[in-house]
């Protein structure tokens, strides 16, 4: 029987950084820029979904005026934007926590529904890349 951990696996939005505030934030920004009312509420509807579901629901209320691939592209691009002008942060000690494993010998792994290169580029940013195995 295993006593110890070996292993820790994190999730990375909501744990190890405040994504989904930082999304809702972009959305609303290019959502204003583009004149999309409700996007507030339209956006808290579907936290949690995936994309193509995201998607089929803003083309049904927005039609498109502004394409959906395009509203997308320009929410990522405002993030990545907030990420590299430091507004966007890791937790409270989220950072003395991947550091404390790593010393202790621990190998730490990071979960993420947002793809691999996103990921990568937002930990390399954010610092704590050298932190994840």
């Amino acid at each position: 029987m295993q006593t110890g951990f070996k292993d820790f696996i994190f999730d990375m939005d909501g744990l190890l950084i405040d994504s989904e505030r930082a999304v809702l934030q972009c959305w609303e920004m290019i959502g204003k820029e583009n004149n999309l009312a409700g996007i507030h509420e339209f956006a808290l509807s579907v936290i949690g979904q995936n994309s193509e579901a995201t998607n089929n629901r803003f083309i049904e209320l927005y039609g498109n005026d502004l394409p959906v691939e395009l509203f997308r592209k320009q929410t990522r691009d405002r993030f990545k934007q907030m990420l590299e002008q430091g507004r966007i942060e890791l937790k409270p000690y989220a950072m003395d926590i991947l550091k404390a494993l790593k010393s202790k010998g621990y190998k730490v792994a990071l979960a993420s529904s947002t793809s691999r290169a996103s990921v990568e580029y937002e930990m390399d940013v954010l610092g704590t890349l050298p932190y994840l195995d």
